[in-house]
């Protein structure tokens, strides 16, 4: 996995053993990746889409068929928040 970031809290589907996560590609990044790890922890499915807006992404759901993400605007300066 490429992503500098992570999901705390991935949902896992007990039935089949999987769990499922998200992260963002880095700091300031719109870019997503959604993935799902086998019960042996291998990453199974990964696909990576751009948010619309920069956001923040804390959680996200998972049905049989769909992955829902529940985007928060978040505004910040860059330059600030990597100041600090």
């Amino acid at each position: 996995m490429s992503p500098k970031t992570d999901h705390q809290y991935p949902p896992l589907e007990r039935a089949a053993g999987r769990a499922f996560g998200s992260a963002a590609k880095g700091l300031f990044t719109r870019d997503v990746v959604y993935y799902e790890l086998s019960p042996s922890g291998k990453v199974t499915h990964e696909v990576w889409f751009e948010a619309p807006y920069h956001c923040m992404l804390h959680d996200f759901g998972v049905t049989r068929d769909y992955a829902v993400f529940p985007l928060r605007w978040f505004g910040a300066r860059a330059h600030a928040a990597v100041d600090r």
